[in-house]
């Protein structure tokens, strides 16, 4: 090499295990001018930083939780338009009034259903909630892919590989799943 001469070096100056699965890697990229001498000068560092975890999670709920909340909606909007209807009814009859000026027992009876499908519609919301946190619960699924380490540098693949053990994939699938579980 000759006075002037430029080189680039690329060095992997920080790996850090921190939670027993999380790997924190820094790799330093150094442009080098060569000296008269054959020393080189730093002229420029430049750090680039990412994390490493055992495995990528996705948290899919089942299609029966799906179909589920479906339900859900299809009583609430029966509900709704049956309270609708009770509604015109009682109001079709409200004004009916006997020469006492007293409302009669027609439009009695009709407030009376009116309560009683709005009873009838929360009792079938209710349980159909229900029913969907109890499948919700149940029927979840996990799908854990195994991180690909084979592109990163020899050091941080002999660390990710030392420090991963079965044990402590175990714990990261646990704690991924009781997190985002909430």
């Amino acid at each position: 090499m000759a006075q002037g001469d430029l080189t680039k070096t690329t060095d992997y100056d920080k790996i850090e295990i921190v939670n027993s699965w999380n790997i924190q890697v820094r790799r330093a990229d150094c442009v080098m001018e060569e000296q008269a001498d054959g020393s080189k000068t730093e002229l420029s560092r430049n750090f680039h930083r990412h994390t490493l975890v055992p495995f990528s999670t996705v948290h899919t709920p089942a299609v029966e939780a799906v179909a589920a909340v479906e339900a859900v909606e299809a009583v609430e909007a029966v509900a709704a338009v049956e309270a609708v209807e009770a509604v015109a009814a009682v109001e079709a009859v409200a004004e009916v009034r006997d020469a006492d000026g007293n409302i009669t027992t027609e439009a009695v009876e009709a407030v009376a259903a009116v309560e009683a499908v709005e009873a009838v519609a929360a009792v079938e919301a209710v349980e159909a909630v229900e029913a969907v946190a109890a499948v919700e619960a149940v029927a979840e699924s996990w799908a854990h892919t195994a991180t690909d380490i084979s592109g990163e540098d020899a050091k941080v693949q002999a660390i990710a590989n030392a420090a991963w053990s079965d044990d402590v994939k175990d714990a990261y699938k646990a704690f991924t799943e009781a997190r985002d579980s909430r």
